[in-house]
């Protein structure tokens, strides 16, 4: 680390323990917490754009492979689903089908009227989920 780097460091760190100090909190959690926090991210290593964009990727292939493995059992439960349609049901399939866990086609048809009735439907279509 340079001397520069190290001034820095030090500037951040009176900065943090001044605020614990000196200014008000909503009470003392939030101050421990708010504290932890500050401390946290000046901890962290510092990442390049690169191995953001990485572990970003690295993230996102994670979190599909997740949503693709229950996929199976969501489709299962659409069978199912039965009109009228209640705000957890079309909150549930505005977020299968945002991940590509299901279509519109795995919808029964009395199901798929009523969504596309629903601002969750529009929203989707917005975001060119849906053509």
């Amino acid at each position: 680390m340079s001397n520069k780097s190290v001034e820095i460091f030090i500037e951040k760190l009176d900065k943090i323990i001044d605020r614990y100090h000196n200014h008000s909190f909503l009470n003392e959690f939030h101050r421990d917490s708010s504290t932890k926090t500050s401390l946290g991210i000046l901890l962290q290593k510092k990442m390049s754009l690169e191995e953001i964009k990485a572990q970003t990727e690295r993230i996102s292939k994670a979190v599909n492979l997740s949503f693709q493995k229950d996929a199976p059992m969501i489709k299962e439960l659409v069978k199912n689903l039965k009109t009228p349609l209640t705000q957890s049901e079309n909150n549930n399939i505005y977020r299968w089908i945002f991940r590509n866990q299901i279509s519109m086609d795995n919808l029964p048809l009395a199901v798929q009227s009523e969504f596309m009735k629903s601002k969750h439907y529009k929203n989707l279509i917005l975001k060119g989920v849906i053509a």
